[in-house]
């Protein structure tokens, strides 16, 4: 999804090989984001408040999410310049590939 310079990716590999290890939103300005995980049966998995740290592709008590697709809904505050502040309400997929 690119919504004004905001995107979200629709995949990621939380392999620790320093490629697409987490999952967050991307782009310039983002002042503060909260993510919330959900599960193909609406359970939340997750959720994540911050100005940089992304998924881990675990649950909530730690353990690892099994590889499949996981629902999202984002909440993002992004300041584009000084003068414009917008927030984004997003949802979508996700698809978790170890």
């Amino acid at each position: 999804i690119i919504n004004s310079g905001l995107k979200m990716p629709n995949a990621f590999s939380p392999n620790n090989d320093g490629l697409n290890d987490f999952f967050k939103p991307l782009g310039i300005g983002i002042e503060f984001y909260e993510i919330y995980i959900y599960d193909r049966w609406g359970g939340l998995v997750t959720e994540i408040k911050s100005d940089n740290e992304g998924w881990d592709g675990r649950f909530s008590n730690g353990s690892l999410a099994p590889d499949g697709i996981y629902l999202y809904k984002l909440k993002c505050v992004n300041r584009v310049n000084p003068q414009m502040r917008k927030i984004y309400n997003l949802n979508g997929s996700v698809f978790l590939n170890r």
